[in-house]
């Protein structure tokens, strides 16, 4: 196992000293652009399912109190 992790060692020196010769890390640029919901479509949508989610939580609520 010896030999194994000997090989993946020189291995490893041998890409990080074959990588650095010639390469510049240039940071990369990002800004942020937004968060949210593409249109007010998708908002609509997302609004109205939470609405129902909602609204069948509380009738099955309220349907085991009557049950009980």
């Amino acid at each position: 196992m010896k030999a194994l992790r000997d090989q993946r060692a020189a291995w490893r020196r041998e890409q990080a000293d074959s990588g650095s010769e010639g390469t510049t890390v240039q940071p990369l640029m990002w800004e942020f652009d937004r968060s949210g919901y593409d249109n007010v479509g998708d908002r609509l949508l997302v609004v109205s399912a939470s609405t129902r989610a909602r609204e069948q939580r509380l009738a099955g609520r309220s349907a085991l109190k009557e049950g009980a």
